[in-house]
């Protein structure tokens, strides 16, 4: 049964809680060098750098990725883009048995120029396109439009009631990536606790 997502209590500014807390701890055991290294990565916009990861070897396999090439995800609604984010931390946090604690998810915005492949017709849920673990199909016609040229996909999200996603194959299509929003979800141990209270 599907659920409806509620509308989410954003705290803003959470890079800056970060870059605070890891000033505020750092320790005269630091040496010049690496501090100095050290404020400069944390003085540095992060949203590019995580746009330029997704198309940086190694590539990480994905649905639409099977390691050949890059993929970055994303959504035109917020909503999508935080189910879809914690429904793949869930299974990373699960698989490293991490404990109760509260999740920070940073969320960017990017501006997106690409003509997309819409395969909503094909990746309908029970399609092999959908399979929650098994990604051989998507990976094999993402490949495919890789090769052919193809800038990316338009699919429907699992997560909130066929929203529309894509992946974009290349790094041209995206652009001005900033940090747009922060959400803090608590882990219970075994699942978020959703919505956030």
């Amino acid at each position: 049964m599907a659920r409806t997502l509620k509308k989410l209590v954003w705290k803003p500014a959470f890079h800056a809680k970060v870059v605070e807390r890891a000033k505020a701890t750092q320790t005269l055991v630091v040496g010049t060098a690496a501090r100095a290294a050290l404020e400069d990565m944390l003085e540095t916009d992060p949203a590019p750098g995580r746009v330029r990861r997704a198309f940086t070897v190694p590539f990480s396999p994905s649905r639409y990725c099977d390691g050949t090439h890059g993929a970055f995800y994303t959504a035109a609604d917020t909503i999508t883009v935080v189910a879809e984010k914690l429904h793949h931390d869930a299974h990373w946090i699960r698989r490293r048995g991490l404990a109760h604690h509260s999740h920070a998810v940073e969320l960017l915005a990017v501006d997106v120029d690409a003509t997309v492949e819409d395969i909503t017709a094909l990746a309908h849920a029970g399609s092999g396109f959908m399979h929650d673990t098994d990604y051989t199909t998507p990976q094999v016609y993402a490949a495919a439009a890789v090769k052919a040229g193809v800038a990316g996909l338009q699919y429907p999200s699992l997560r909130d009631q066929n929203q529309p996603c894509a992946v974009l194959f290349v790094d041209s299509a995206v652009s001005h990536p900033r940090v747009h929003k922060a959400v803090t979800v608590e882990w219970d141990g075994n699942n978020f606790i959703w919505p956030p209270a």
